[in-house]
């Protein structure tokens, strides 16, 4: 058989795997942007200021993602103060757990954040994390959302993790 012909086949297997995996893992999922009414946010976790790359952050995460399940229920997530300095690569956060509003609070070592707030803006994607589409990416629709609704944005935002097929952003709206 020609080498062109065992090329262009292979080629195209190759093309249509790829196809395939990139739909298998959710790549052709829209981000969905809602408004949704809520009573109060509140989290357990640590405070951390640094580098997005720091092992300090990975650390206060991963202990987070220890517990859930065997001292505390709730969501796996990282509340921002405001969007990441890409200059310096600088976060200003608190990374922990949401829990709910009634819930007991059972983890030693962690700090409680009450945030009054009775609207936030709501960003959800449902994917593989190598298909999740960038943050700035989800932050740009939150915006856009934000404008068309006539809504003004608090600079928080929180980055909840559900598992490694889904994330949900929320951002607070001023009231």
């Amino acid at each position: 058989m020609n080498k062109k012909i065992v090329f262009a086949i292979s080629l195209t297997i190759l093309g249509a795997v790829a196809i395939f995996m990139y739909s298998y893992l959710g790549g052709w999922n829209e981000v969905q942007v809602s408004l949704r009414e809520v009573n109060d946010i509140r989290m357990v976790g640590q405070p951390f200021k640094g580098s997005a790359t720091s092992d300090t952050l990975r650390t206060i995460f991963l202990s987070a993602k220890e517990v859930i399940g065997k001292q505390q229920e709730g969501t796996l997530a990282i509340l921002y103060y405001k969007d990441v300095d890409k200059e310096n690569n600088e976060i200003d956060c608190f990374a922990g757990i949401m829990v709910d509003k009634d819930s007991e609070l059972n983890v030693p070592n962690f700090e409680i954040k009450t945030f009054q707030v009775s609207k936030v803006i709501r960003a959800y994607f449902e994917g593989h994390r190598l298909v999740t589409p960038d943050p700035s990416t989800i932050n740009q629709k939150i915006r856009d959302f934000a404008q068309s609704q006539n809504l003004n944005l608090q600079p928080i935002f929180i980055e909840k993790y559900f598992s490694d097929h889904a994330i949900e952003v929320i951002h607070l709206v001023e009231d």
